[in-house]
């Protein structure tokens, strides 16, 4: 049984937040087309193969999969998001792709629906993200891909990070530490058959910005990450760089299997 009234309520911070900052995700390290190729790379899409892209945002990994796949359909909760993707979908002409808005909890296809099942920088946000892990399998005949940062694993580390997340974005939910997300993938019966990191770095300055957070709370976050300057508090290499903090995510690309032994990732 999944607690629906904390869950509606956090999805609904979701919305907000993501209607408000729609701008701001829809740039950047989201728009990074190197990144998004080598996603794409990973995950091994051929042309004969479906697509569905969860908690799509701007579009950008949805439409990058279009340029291969026979289909790609991309959903999300927010609709500034799919308002911004259908944009992206017109200015760039690609015919193979629709955006509707829908709960990445509830996704309204039979099984086995789709070759691929993607997520991509969302999985910290969601408020019951075994019932969305659950869905994806559900619709995907082959495989399931989950792209996220992923929190160190020693517990303080992990403890103090998600507390500076949370405090500069109200939607935050957990970053999940990699043994965490793979015993989540194995539940949904899904077992990793490759797993890549891809580090990515980011100046605090502009972490900040993309959430905008309050003024008191932006302060907060800033001493916290200052104090990662001394201490590795949170795990993600907190150095000066050209004047300005600059830190490094772990972000980790999960490509799992439905069916297939489990292999050791």
């Amino acid at each position: 049984m999944y607690p629906m009234k904390k869950e509606e309520k956090e999805k609904d911070l979701v919305k907000q937040q993501f209607t408000r900052q729609a701008g701001a995700y829809t740039k950047g390290l989201f728009s990074d087309l190197k990144l998004l190729k080598k996603i794409v790379e990973l995950s091994g899409v051929t042309q004969k193969d479906r697509v569905l892209d969860v908690a799509c945002g701007g579009g950008f990994l949805a439409l990058e999969f279009a340029k291969t796949a026979e289909s790609v359909i991309g959903i999300d909760i927010t609709p500034k998001m799919i308002e911004s993707a259908e944009l992206l979908k017109t200015g760039a002409g690609i015919t193979n792709i629709k955006f509707r808005i829908l709960d990445a909890g509830d996704i309204p296809y039979q099984i086995d629906s789709f070759d691929i099942v993607v997520c991509r920088f969302a999985f910290h946000h969601f408020p019951a993200p075994e019932k969305v892990l659950d869905e994806m399998a559900r619709v995907s005949k082959r495989d399931v891909m989950l792209i996220d940062g992923i929190s160190p694993e020693d517990d303080e580390q992990s403890r103090y990070l998600n507390e500076i997340e949370k405090i500069r974005d109200k939607s935050h939910v957990r970053l999940y530490k990699k043994s965490e997300l793979k015993t989540m993938m194995k539940n949904a019966g899904l077992n990793p058959v490759k797993m890549t990191h891809l580090p990515v770095d980011q100046y605090l300055d502009e972490w900040i910005d993309r959430a905008d957070p309050p003024e008191a709370d932006r302060k907060v976050v800033e001493e916290m990450m200052s104090r990662g300057l001394k201490d590795d508090l949170c795990g993600l290499d907190v150095r000066f760089e050209n004047g300005r903090i600059k830190f490094t995510y772990d972000t980790l690309t999960i490509l799992a299997r439905k069916g297939s032994s489990l292999q050791k990732v």
